[in-house]
């Protein structure tokens, strides 16, 4: 009887390119999700922040709906987009 090795077989170069895209889309997934939650977190400990500060209800509101009206403006700087164009 022939014995067998126990070392697992490496995968082939044709096999570890088909795998790119699988882990890519992983990756990319798991950062989306993260993104989410850093924002959804960074958001809600302004609103706190605010609060925090003695703000009234009413300024709480205006500010979050500043936030908002200006939110091509925050995606613009996040982008790295100059406002000049």
């Amino acid at each position: 009887m022939a014995t067998q090795s126990r070392k697992l077989k490496k995968p082939t170069k044709k096999q570890m390119i088909e795998q790119i895209p699988k882990v890519m889309e992983q990756d990319l997934k798991k950062n989306f999700i993260k993104n989410i939650i850093i924002g959804f977190e960074s958001c809600n400990q302004m609103i706190l922040d605010k609060i925090n500060n003695g703000a009234t209800l009413e300024e709480v509101k205006n500010f979050v709906e500043m936030n908002l009206k200006n939110k091509d403006v925050v995606e613009k700087v996040a982008n790295g987009i100059d406002k000049t164009e």
